[in-house]
């Protein structure tokens, strides 16, 4: 329960904005951790990536990083240089490289 409760307290100081369409009771569970990281990557200011960084050690974010399947090009460019973590690590490469591309752009 403690885990939760230190979620809940991450959750309560990155920005409202983040989560605008969620119940942030409902971001109890470690599988939470992925969604807030996520949100954050793709929506948040420095603001809330300071606070991710706060929360979390290095090695523990280095491992939720790669596991993210939904962020844009620019935040997994970031991510691999950040952490220097090879870009064929990363869950979202895996994904982007198996979707099809039915229109050319």
């Amino acid at each position: 329960m403690m885990q939760n409760k230190n979620i809940i307290n991450l959750v309560e100081n990155l920005s409202n904005h983040l989560f605008w369409d969620t119940d942030k009771s409902s971001l109890l569970n470690n599988s939470s951790e992925i969604f807030v990281l996520e949100r954050v990557m793709e929506y948040g200011n420095i603001d809330d990536w300071r606070a991710i960084n706060s929360f979390y050690k290095r090695k523990k974010l280095k491992k939720l990083v790669v596991q993210l399947k939904n962020i844009s090009d620019k935040s997994f460019a970031f991510l691999s240089n950040y952490f220097d973590i090879p870009k064929e690590k990363f869950a979202c490469y895996t994904k982007n490289q198996s979707q099809r591309n039915f229109w050319n752009a």
